[in-house]
């Protein structure tokens, strides 16, 4: 099978026109290095743990170094994992001080067997393992350091999330986030919930979920596309239909802004949301598409297995 990736940078509610260029850029790159690593051999887990990482590095996003603050002041993270090929899943929730909490869940699925740790038991965790730590309060310190420097606001998207097929057909899907600014503290979102921010059936295809946590949650969101697809499947017709049907079905109920980013198991993707802006990127046969608003769907072509930067048009 062709590997294909396919990536999301939250929902918007807003232009912040070049701090959202920036993020488009950046969501492009990540995926592109991401498919080099799937095209030279590596297998999904590890191109969507890779993928995240680099997504968690940059302060433009709402994962990682550009979380928000909680209502104390902090700064919680969630992440997610599953393997579509062993239904394993591996998640973290409302975890402090950690570089990448995508790979502390990627450890949680391959090392234990739990699917979410969080709090006291996550960090415990997190301290056996060779897992970069962080100074106490770190990642909050940083928050407000960036956002004086670049100027570019609270973050309004809510997550990021990958999914990634290889050739050997392995799907995995992955999601990190900092979850709602302002959230109580202790809040664990859909980020580290399986079915709900994400979910992976390598016979099926595999999700993730951007936006209001708790309608992500209360309506299993993913588990939700991924049965979709199956039956749509049986029928011929396209991911991108199954997509559109669910964020539909979610925003009409609960009357909340959702998103998702979904590859069926021949590779196809579809991509829906109802907030007026959600950065996305595919690539697959040596073709990037990506996108922010309705309709958008821009075409660049790149190199299979090199890491090379990519300009939004």
């Amino acid at each position: 099978m062709d590997p294909v990736i396919i990536a999301h940078g939250g929902i918007e509610f807003r232009h912040s026109g070049s701090s959202t260029s920036r993020k488009q850029v950046a969501l492009n790159n990540a995926v592109v290095q991401g498919y080099a690593a799937i095209c030279n051999g590596k297998p999904s887990v590890e191109a969507v743990e890779m993928t995240i990482s680099i997504l968690e590095d940059d302060q433009h996003f709402n994962a990682g170094y550009g979380s928000v603050f909680n209502a104390d002041g902090e700064v919680e993270l969630d992440a997610g994992m599953m393997n579509g090929t062993t239904l394993k899943v591996g998640s973290v929730g409302a975890i402090k001080d950690v570089d990448h909490p995508i790979t502390l869940a990627k450890y949680v699925m391959e090392l234990t067997e739990h699917s979410l740790l969080v709090g006291k038991g996550a960090r415990k965790f997190a301290a056996g393992l060779k897992v970069p730590k962080l100074f106490r309060g770190s990642l909050a310190n940083f928050h407000l350091q960036s956002r004086d420097r670049w100027d570019t606001g609270t973050p309004e998207s809510c997550t990021v999330g990958v999914v990634a097929i290889d050739a050997e057909g392995r799907c995995t899907a992955g999601s990190s986030s900092g979850g709602g600014s302002g959230k109580m503290a202790g809040r664990v979102g859909s980020s580290a919930i399986a079915g709900a921010g994400f979910y992976a059936d390598s016979s099926i295809g595999g999700c993730v979920a951007t936006g209001h946590g708790e309608s992500i949650m209360q309506s299993c969101l993913c588990f939700n596309l991924v049965d979709q697809m199956s039956l749509q499947a049986k029928s011929g017709q396209l991911a991108m239909l199954a997509v559109k049907n669910v964020v539909e079905a979610a925003t009409r109920r609960f009357k909340k802004s959702v998103g998702i980013v979904a590859l069926d198991c021949d590779g196809e993707f579809g991509v829906a949301f109802s907030a007026p802006r959600m950065p996305w990127a595919y690539c697959r046969r040596g073709k990037l598409r990506f996108g922010a608003e309705s309709g958008e769907n821009y075409v660049k072509d790149v190199i299979e297995g090199s890491n090379i930067s990519v300009d939004v048009i």
